[in-house]
């Protein structure tokens, strides 16, 4: 694990392990976010490193095409649903 970083790593699982974590993000803003996080190691340059990143359209298309293509994958049983924490 990268020493000092844990928030952001933290934050970065966020996106890909809670389904509704950006929309709800945008509603709660990322100050509150930033203070969620668990660890208290996240400087201001990673937040504005993960603002920066969370505001990119090409990113987050990309976040949406991993949650279309976990469904499409859980359906055809690629991803099993045992051992699965992804709801």
């Amino acid at each position: 694990m990268l020493k000092g970083h844990q928030d952001m790593l933290w934050l970065a699982g966020q996106v890909f392990l809670s389904r509704n974590f950006v929309e709800e993000a945008e509603e709660q803003g990322l100050d509150a976010v930033f203070a969620a996080c668990p660890y208290g190691d996240l400087t201001e340059e990673e937040k504005a490193a993960f603002a920066s990143a969370f505001e990119d359209k090409a990113l987050r298309k990309i976040v949406k095409k991993w949650w279309k293509t976990y469904d499409e994958e859980r359906e055809t049983g690629v991803v099993t649903k045992a051992g699965s924490f992804w709801a």
